[in-house]
């Protein structure tokens, strides 16, 4: 590429990275959400039109789905699942933090 190329295209932010670039992906069978640098999130679908509206909606079921998640672990914890591994590991180990 030539300098005046190169120099043309910089000027019109070819080539720049952009200022939030996705951070992390999540998909599913049918849409897709999409973390940002800045902490925003958004959903995408190839197959599904989604409305501003739509997209609220699939980010308040997905921050429901997480915090039953939490307080499921939670409650499975307290009940006792998963003590046994914590036993089994301080056995091999013979009571010492690694």
């Amino acid at each position: 590429m030539k300098l005046a190329e190169q120099e043309a295209r910089d000027m019109v932010g070819e080539g720049r990275e952009p200022e939030n670039p996705v951070v992390e992906t999540e998909s599913s069978a049918t849409v897709t959400r999409l973390t940002y640098k800045n902490g925003y999130s958004g959903w995408t679908s190839s197959a599904l039109h989604l409305s501003e509206h739509d997209q609220d909606a699939l980010e308040e079921a997905y921050e429901l789905g997480v915090q039953a998640a939490r307080r499921n672990a939670q409650t499975m914890f307290e009940a006792g699942y998963g003590k046994g591994a914590r036993d089994a590991a301080v056995t091999a180990y013979g009571g010492r933090r690694q």
